[in-house]
């Protein structure tokens, strides 16, 4: 191999010249029979090609001992055209790929197609932020405050830019205020969302071209760059656009609570008192605005304001004009908005400040995770990976600001008062628990603990109860008590420590003896006509068995483990399906049976029969004899799950039943929690334990591409599980602090390089021997710290501590 690097080189000229000479290198070496040519080019982009010696021509000077007589079969030199092309599976420019950093590979738009209660894409919002800021922002097609879906990627009529705290479309905005640009007598703003545009969409800068108010000298640009409590915005108008007055407009809802903005010099302050989902008794719900307006010099500017409306108005210069706003918000107070304005966004003369300093903090977090090496559709992959980074970086909600001491405090939803410390909102522990926190804890370990301490304060705040999906009081809208796993598992791997465990695992503790399981349940060990809400409390039983476990409790630990173990009683023998019982304790007719029924509310939430065959992660085994004793195979099962008919029966709009037939992976439907896990569930089934690594890469390729996600992303559920997936490792019951192997890395390599208090850097990577087609790799081995451990091993799939892999280390996949 041949390895070439001569210099720096800025033009295609220059590289075209280093391949004639390579070239005519190549033809004055003997026996070359590869060369791979490695182009360092200055401005960041890598190039690779291959000359083989059946496109590269010799003659009988190549071969020094037979100088006269030429080789049989010789090849005859070729041109340099004919000597690149052959070789090259794409055009010469899609071989060239930058070397971006990694926020570039974020794409905004990915899943924000319009989605209704029929359809999703992701239901998500192009949402700028700062990792873990408290303010998310969105543009908005849509004029209308109170609408949950008002993104449309398609319109060309643009409205703004939405300060939002919408978690879902199901759930709600509140707090949310708009802020519009417009030029006097020159209609809407006409824009091109699209990333294939002029437009620029990521995370830490807006920037987009106003297409409909335009003069010789160029278009408007209309600029904005978040903070983590604001964000600046900038509208810079070119010359040429005569008298048309240019205005910036703040607006705030009146929908059930009115808000209220007013003006004094340059400064517009108010606040949005939007807000839903809050306890009775709490009244004192203010987004407190305070936005400063920096004018040119020379331009004669205004503001005036009515109660909900501010309008920020000027003429233009001759020479164009760029006006600067900076916003500050709080929960607090109004004099808080403005310490967060002074502290995150006075200090940035410019907005390009502001997207440098955004730039450089979202790659830090999400540098975390490095990936080394090429992989089918290379740029594609890295958008998948660091797209769903960014979104699993924005949920739950942290409400905490900083005082003028720089000490976390934070408005709580929960009773209305301001505290010391973090308080986490808006995520849904039904969803979240699954991947979301343990992708947290194994990649931003700092992170998750303040996550999780926020919860803690959360569960005094809420009068000893934990909120299961707070928006951004208790909304609680899904089933079962599924905190306890996140929380038992932060217990067990010490996450949670000294009172703040001992608040938790009271909270737990409160789940199975208390309120939270209900007297059928701790009477029979199932509820009554509900097989979902019953498996959801077996597995969150046996979690906090091993948080008790953990704490000494023995007791607690060994009653938890053996109602955990009631899951048998709703596995009907006669179907090998879980169906619910009645108060009596008898299955339904088998005759009457429906296992492809699909619900959105009953006996299995958001799913069917079928969606919760294996929903026993806590128990993979205990499932396999299950299906042995009627004669069915775990193997074949899970076989036929993911290869047969995507058929449903439902009566309920529902997009994740329409998301599973348009896939056609059988009866998983990725678009949908409850069956997240069963591709892990292959590694416990006797014949087919590696069978669940092709599935998991075909999952990575299938529901998740340019066109968003198999369903509503949920909150950086569906994101965590890619991640995860893609790094090889999967906790199949989170609470034990125990990660699964899974699928060979997305990449040759991947390093998880954490600050060195929270623990190692942590490497994953494939055997280059490995061999794999289409992007699907298979392994058979797997090592860690110097142990290598069998994949087939279904009766013990191998698994690694949490704690050693914080530690860091190399984990192989071989065979």
């Amino acid at each position: 191999m041949l390895l070439y690097k001569e210099g720096v080189y800025r033009e295609e000229s220059h590289t075209k010249k280093v391949l004639r000479s390579l070239v005519s290198r190549v033809r004055r070496k003997s026996n070359i029979l590869l060369i791979c040519i490695v182009l360092l080019v200055g401005f960041g982009f890598v190039a690779r090609f291959e000359l083989t010696q059946s496109n590269v021509g010799f003659d009988a000077n190549v071969y020094p001992t037979s100088r006269k007589k030429r080789r049989p079969g010789g090849l005859r030199s070729k041109p340099l055209e004919e000597l690149i092309e052959p070789v090259l599976p794409k055009p010469l420019e899609e071989l060239i790929e930058p070397v971006l950093p990694s926020v570039d590979y974020v794409d905004l738009l990915r899943g924000v197609a319009p989605g209704n209660d029929r359809w999703s894409y992701g239901n998500v919002l192009p949402i700028h932020s700062l990792p873990r800021g408290m303010t998310h922002w969105s543009v908005t097609t849509t004029k209308g405050l109170e609408k949950t879906f008002y993104v449309d990627v398609g319109a060309i009529d643009f409205v703004g830019v939405r300060a939002t705290f919408e978690p879902s479309p199901w759930m709600g905005d509140y707090g949310q205020f708009l802020v519009m640009p417009s030029m006097q007598d020159l209609g809407n703003p006409k824009v091109w969302l699209q990333s294939d545009s002029k437009s620029v969409l990521k995370p830490h800068h807006l920037n987009l071209t106003i297409m409909s108010y335009c003069s010789e000298a160029g278009c408007t640009q209309f600029e904005f760059s978040p903070a983590a409590h604001g964000g600046m915005f900038s509208m810079r108008a070119p010359p040429g656009l005569g008298d048309h007055r240019r205005e910036l407009t703040f607006k705030v809802p009146r929908i059930h609570s009115p808000g209220k903005l007013s003006v004094v010099s340059d400064e517009i302050s108010g606040y949005s008192a939007e807000v839903h989902n809050m306890k009775r008794g709490i009244s004192s719900f203010h987004n407190y605005i305070s936005a400063l307006v920096e004018w040119p010099e020379g331009v004669n500017g205004k503001i005036q304001c009515s109660q909900l409306l501010c309008s920020i108005s000027w003429l233009g210069l001759a020479e164009g004009e760029t006006v600067r706003v900076r916003v500050g918000n709080s929960f607090i107070s109004l004099d808080q908005a403005r310490l967060n304005r002074k502290r995150e966004l006075d200090v940035h003369p410019t907005i390009e400040s502001i997207v440098q300093a955004g730039r450089k903090t979202w790659n830090s977090y999400l540098d975390r995770v490095q990936v080394h090496g090429r992989t089918v559709d290379n740029i594609g992959a890295k958008q998948k990976l660091f797209t769903s980074l960014y979104r699993a970086l924005l949920w739950p909600r942290d409400l905490a600001e900083l005082d003028d001491e720089n000490k976390p405090v934070h408005w709580s939803p929960y009773n209305g008062k301001v505290a010391k410390g973090h308080v986490m909102t808006d995520s849904g522990f039904w969803d979240a628990y699954r991947t979301l926190y343990p992708m947290l804890q194994l990649v931003y370990p700092d992170v998750a603990k303040d996550i999780l301490s926020g919860w803690v304060n959360a569960i005094q705040e809420n009068g000893g109860s934990i909120p299961e999906w707070p928006n951004p009081g208790i909304a609680n809208m899904m089933e079962g008590t599924m905190s306890d796993c996140p929380l038992s598992d932060a217990i067990v791997t010490g996450l949670l420590q000294g009172e703040e465990a001992d608040i938790a695992y009271e909270e737990l503790l409160s789940h199975v003896f208390k309120s939270g399981r209900g007297s059928a349940y701790l009477k029979d060990g199932y509820v009554p006509s509900s097989v979902s809400l019953s498996q959801n409390f077996y597995l969150a039983d046996w979690a906090i068995a091993q948080a008790a476990k953990a704490r000494g409790d023995k007791k607690t630990s060994k009653l938890l483990l053996a109602r955990s173990h009631n899951w048998t009683k709703l596995f009907n023998p006669e179907t090998a399906f879980f169906q619910p019982k009645r108060d009596g304790g008898q299955f339904g007719p088998t005759q009457t049976f429906d296992e492809f029924e699909f619900y959105l509310r009953g006996p299995y939430t958001e799913g069917g029969p079928w969606q919760y065959r294996f929903y026993v992660p806590h128990d993979p085994a205990g499932l396999r004899e299950a299906f042995a004793k009627t004669d069915e195979d775990m193997c074949k099962v899970l076989h036929k799950a993911l290869t047969m008919t995507p058929a449903y029966h439902s009566h309920d709009p529902m997009p994740d039943a329409s998301s599973m037939g348009m896939f056609n992976f059988g009866q998983y439907c990725h678009a949908n929690q409850p069956t997240h896990h069963i591709l892990y569930m292959f590694a416990h089934a006797n014949g087919c334990a590696l069978e669940g690594q092709k599935w998991i890469q075909k999952a990575i390729q299938t529901f998740y591409g340019k066109f968003g996600y198999a369903g509503d992303e949920d909150n950086g559920e569906q994101s965590s599980w890619l991640v995860l997936s893609a790094l090889g490792l999967y906790q199949l019951a989170p609470g034990n602090g125990k990660y699964q192997v899974g699928a060979p890395p997305l990449f040759p390599k991947m390093v998880i390089q954490r600050p060195r208090k929270y623990g190692g850097d942590l490497t994953i990577e494939r055997d280059a021997a490995l061999e794999g087609a289409g992007g699907v790799f298979q392994a058979t081995k797997v090592s860690f710290k110097d142990k290598k451990l069998d994949l087939t091993n279904y009766q013990s799939p191998p698994s690694f501590n949490y704690k050693d892999l914080l530690a860091g280390g190399t984990i192989l996949f071989s065979n």
